[in-house]
């Protein structure tokens, strides 16, 4: 899964704040992408 290799939440801790804010902007986008793909009223495509 996409989330595994771009974001891993496991290592958040050991990164400077740049990275942190880095992948929490990211997280913040996989999740808005996953739930407009699992929104039931999403197109198909």
């Amino acid at each position: 899964m996409l989330t595994t290799t771009v974001c891993r939440p496991t290592v958040v801790g050991d990164l400077p704040q740049a990275q942190q804010n880095k992948w929490q902007m990211c997280r913040k986008i996989l999740c808005n992408l996953y739930k407009g793909w699992r929104a039931p009223d999403a197109p198909n495509n």
